[in-house]
């Protein structure tokens, strides 16, 4: 695939609305989902989230539960101002 990572504009009306613990699906390379994101965002947050950014020294920690494993990492979630 090819990526245009051009920069369109400055994102200068959002500011900072929470920082959360996420999980995501241990694979080869660390590749979040939008899906796994958004389906970790608690309820009360959701509604006011207009973007969000997975740290990029994630993982910070790896965790098991039962037979799978999983990065967790901090994710950061926006709000507009």
């Amino acid at each position: 695939m090819n990526y245009d990572l051009k920069p369109t504009g400055l994102a200068n009306d959002i500011s900072t609305l929470d920082r959360i613990l996420t999980y995501h699906t241990m694979s080869a390379r660390f590749n979040p989902s939008v899906a796994e994101v958004l389906a970790q965002i608690p309820p009360r947050l959701l509604r006011q989230t207009v973007a969000y950014e997975v740290t990029h020294k994630s993982p910070i920690s790896y965790e098991s539960f039962g037979l799978e494993s999983f990065h967790k990492t901090m994710t950061i979630l926006y709000k507009k101002k």
